[in-house]
Order: structure tokens, then sequence, then C-alpha cells
């Protein structure tokens, strides 16, 4: 059949029953259909009826071998993710939107190809160990045996065998090439973003390492370190540009309080990505985000609780989500527009997104924008006095309380607070530039670099459910506990919006105004349709995994008139 059915009585009759007679014209099926329980499920099983046997199973557990199994849009339960996982091979496999999670949070994408799921890749820093190289194996260790996917080092300069007495490049070199074998099997077993090595073995690029180090001369020192990733900096567009960018600073202007001139290369990304296809090495781009392209305004700065009410500007100048959202949004422009010049980019990465937190005693962000926002959500003003929980302090020291900061132990921020700041990050900075990847390339990696202190950022993994396929900590000084490496993943369904479905093939557009399910897609799915939001963002509307066994579709277009052309190619699938 064609890429969209073309169904001969669909321009007199109502569109799901034309693709029901469409499909009735396709041999007869030698097997039987399971419809599982849930919506819709009786009718899925009067439209298979018309031409295959529908079996009188419900249970997961009790599929026929041969038989095609039909998961209505529900939640999995725990059970049922465990049967889906044990089906055998010979089991076709339709799942419908919800289906891809599951009442406790996991997810379905080891067999659907779609769904949701973390990998985690620390990031170990020589200098943090004063090179201490035994210890630097012996952490690398321990992160393969609590199932970190992959590791990387931070940086380049670190691994030079000039930068210290000790055997640094060694190790790390014998590290990188045994890492694999420390995984365990369930590890090397789990789904991938496409584009990322199943081991991702990381070779960081500071900015001041492109200066070091020529593109193919980091090419050819990450394959001697047994490197097959290398994270390059991108983005400090107005003291460096790597590649031709509308973001690009020529000559001489200020730059905090001072003259520079851009030591510009704009060759550099360009060459490296070639050499590194030449050598089998992903190349991923990352994003200082708190290094906006552009100067930021005072008002449009992250402001800390020690800065509240001071008449002072602030310090540092990490834009706010809400204040300084324009520089986000120049940020994701960056990523559409290096991803629309360099699409062979494997990964985009965001390092240390941050609504800033300081040793746990000084918060962000008190600004006029959250302050607003904050009051409209919650009812009352966004104050450290009323976000902030205070340790208790003698009588003596009302200087300290005044100050909104403690030497005597870490403070606590109350439940508001908490999750005012994390869906700042949420949807305010993590979903603008996963709409931006979206819209030139939809499977691409998004990695997100943050240190073990996940919550004292706004950064909380199990609450970043979408847009995020890889999500790396930075181990600086040791293993701590595993829930630093192995955060609960916890997933439940959110919906978009789509007005068109995009065969992948040959771009081909169809109106289709549905709520669709988002889901991220893994290295053992192909996409079939895409589902395309009203700012051109796409998403996954029909995809195919393990070897066309698996289909799966982000809503039921049975609930929907418009959606025949999907629906009949669903019915195509269960029919050949």
């Amino acid at each position: 059949m064609n890429k969209f059915s073309k169904l001969s009585l669909r321009s007199f009759m109502p569109g799901v029953l034309a693709c029901l007679l469409a499909w009735a014209i396709q041999p007869a099926l030698a097997d039987e259909v399971v419809v599982l329980d849930g919506p819709q499920a009786e009718a899925w099983r009067q439209a298979i009826s018309q031409r295959a046997t529908v079996s009188d199973v419900r249970a997961m557990d009790q599929v026929p071998e041969q038989a095609t199994l039909i998961i209505p849009d529900r939640l999995l339960t725990r059970t049922e993710l465990e049967h889906l996982k044990s089906l055998p091979r010979s089991v076709r496999v339709l799942a419908i939107g919800r289906s891809a999670y599951s009442e406790n949070g996991s997810s379905a994408a080891s067999v659907l190809g779609v769904g949701k799921h973390f990998q985690y890749i620390p990031l170990l820093y020589p200098a943090w160990l004063d090179y201490d190289m035994d210890r630097y194996k012996s952490i690398a260790r321990w992160t393969a045996e609590q199932g970190a996917h992959g590791m990387g080092v931070f940086a380049y300069v670190h691994t030079l065998p000039d930068r210290s007495e000790a055997p640094n490049f060694e190790v790390i070199r014998d590290v990188f090439g045994a890492y694999e074998s420390w995984k365990k099997e369930e590890v090397l077993d789990e789904p991938r973003s496409p584009g990322l090595k199943q081991t991702p073995l990381v070779l960081f690029m500071h900015r001041r390492d492109t200066l070091r180090a020529g593109p193919e001369e980091a090419v050819d020192w990450a394959r001697k370190l047994n490197a097959n990733t290398i994270s390059v900096e991108v983005s400090r567009v107005r003291t460096r540009s790597v590649y031709p960018s509308q973001f690009t600073y020529e000559g001489e202007h200020e730059f905090q309080g001072r003259m520079v001139t851009p030591e510009n290369d704009l060759d550099y990304l360009p060459r490296m990505l070639a050499a590194a296809e030449e050598a089998d090495i992903a190349i991923h781009a990352n994003i200082m985000t708190k290094h906006s392209p552009r100067p930021t305004e005072p008002h449009e700065r992250q402001v800390m609780s020690s800065d509240f009410g001071s008449g002072e500007d602030p310090p540092r100048e990490a834009p706010c989500p809400i204040s300084g959202a324009r520089h986000y949004d120049d940020m994701a422009a960056m990523v559409e527009e290096m991803l629309t010049k360099y699409p062979q980019i494997a990964a985009i990465e965001l390092d240390e997104p941050r609504i800033y937190n300081r040793g746990w005693i000084d918060w962000a962000c008190f600004c006029q924008g959250c302050n607003e926002v904050f009051k409209e959500r919650y009812g009352y003003n966004l104050t450290p006095a009323n976000v902030i929980d205070y340790p208790q302090f003698e009588d003596s020291e009302p200087d300290e309380r005044r100050a909104h900061t403690t030497e005597g132990g870490r403070q606590s921020i109350n439940a508001d607070f908490q999750e005012f700041r994390t869906w700042m990050m949420n949807e305010l900075l993590l979903e603008k530039f996963r709409r931006a990847i979206n819209r030139v390339k939809p499977d691409t990696a998004l990695v997100v670099w943050q240190p073990r202190t996940y919550e004292a950022f706004g950064f909380s993994p199990g609450a970043i459910n979408y847009g995020v396929s890889v999500f790396g900590p930075e181990y600086m000084d040791g293993p701590g506990s595993p829930r630093y490496l192995n955060h609960p993943d916890t997933f439940y369904p959110r919906h978009e919006r789509v007005v068109r479905a995009v065969d992948v093939q040959d771009d081909e557009a169809q109106s289709l105004d549905a709520e669709i399910v988002r889901v991220d897609l893994f290295h053992l799915a192909q996409p079939l349709l895409w589902g395309e939001a009203e700012d051109r963002s796409r998403w996954v509307l029909l995809s195919s995994a393990q070897d066309g066994r698996v289909m799966y579709v982000a809503f039921d277009p049975l609930r929907d008139d418009q959606a025949h052309d999907v629906l009949g190619r669903i019915l195509n699938w269960i029919g050949n």
C-alpha cells in the first residue's frame, strides 16, 4: 500500500468505514488477534472481526504465540509490563497512546522502541581527584556497576600526559577501553537515543580546549583515548565562535566589563564533524546555558535570596527563565540553526541549566518577573522569608536571619517554591530546547549535564519527564550515594496537540487535528509518521520497531474521523 492508504470508497463513506472496507480486501489472517480490555477495546474487536479471528483472551500472559496483540489507550499494569517484555518474538504488538507507559511510572520503551528512558553518563574530573588515577579507575568501575550507560572525561587538557606526573592518559584510555565489559548485560540491552553510541565514552572539549587542539587533532586524540564521542562547546560566541552563526561576533566589543575580540574559528565544527565521521566518532554540541549569546540586562538575571532587597544589580549574568526568557529563545535558535546546518550532530547538550543555589544556603530566583508569576500561581509573594525554611538561630544572631543565609546548616525550601523552580526548568527552559530540536531533527537526543545536587538547582530527574533522552550527572570527586546515579525514573503521559500528520519518507503532510501522547524515539524504532504541532515541532505519531513486529500509534485513530489514513496504515499492518 502507499504511504497514506488510497481508499477508493472514502469519497462517499465515513473515513473509518472506508478504511475497514479497504482493509477487508487484504488476505485473511492466519492467526488470531487479541485485544486487551480498555478504552475502545470493543470498537477494535468489532473492526478486526470484519476479517480476522478475534480471540476471547484478555490477559497478556495468555496471548497465543502466533497472535497479534492490541493494547488499548491506557496505562499498562506493572504485571502487564513484565509480561510484555517476555512475549515471544512471534507475537506482534500494536500499542496505542498511553500504553507506552505503566501505572508505576515505568515505560515500555525496551519493547516498543518509544516511551521514556534516561541514560546516565557520569562526567569524571581528573583534576578534582588531584590526578589520583587509581581512584579515578575505581569510580569509573563503580559507575558501571551501578548501571551507568557510559562515562566521560572532563576535559581534553586533563587527559594530556604533560598535565600531571600521574599516568592520566594511560588510565583514562584503559578505563574507556574496558568500560563496556564492566557494564551489566541488562544495561547493554536497554534502549538508547538514535545516534548515541551503545556505550558513550565522551571526551569533553571545553572552549579553551578547542584553542589548544585543532579539530582533526582532537578527533585523533579521542581515538587514542578509546573515546567514541566528543562533546564540543559551541555556545560562548561572545568570546569564540566555532561555526558560522547568526550569533557570531566580529571585532572588539564589551564582555563582562572589559573589551575583548573573539577568537573565532568558523571552520572548527565543520572540520571536526568531517574528521569524526571518518573515525566513527559521534559529535555532541554543548551549550553553556549560563552564557547567553547576548549580554543580559540586570532585570533579566537570576536574583539570589542574598541579593533580595539589596538594591544592587545581580552580579551574575545567568538569565532567569521568566525575566530573561529571550536569552533561552536565543540559545534554542542556536540549536535549531546548528541542526539545520549540521544534521549529523548526534546530540545537543545543555551544560548545567539551573535555577541557582549556592551551598543550600542561597537560592534563586527572586526577580520581579518570578514574583508576579509565583503570586498568580500560589496566591502570595515570592520572598525569601515566605519560601525558605530557616535553621534555628540563637537570638543573638538576627543579622544572619536577615541575610537569608546561614553558616549553621543547609536550608530547605517549601513545596510551592520547589514545584515552581522545577516548573521553570521543565516548561520555560528545557521545553524550548526540545521544541527547537523537534522542528529540525526530532530524533536527536537532548543531554543534560548536572552536578549531583539535582534538586538544589531546580532539576528533578523524575520530574523531567519529557524531552530529555539522556541525563548525565557529574562525578567530580568520588562515588556518593547510588541515588545520585540511579535516580528513580517515573514517567507519566503528557499530550501534544498536532495539526498535521507528516510522512517521514517523503514529507507529505495531511491535516490531522488530534491530541497525541508525547514519547521519545529510541534506536529500536523507525518513525513512519510525525505529528506536527502548530510551531512546526514534530513528535512521534506512528512508528515501527523490532523488525516490523511492533507498531505504536500515539493516539487512538478510531476516535477521530480525520484519522482514516493513519487507521488504514495500521489495519494494513495487522492484515499483512
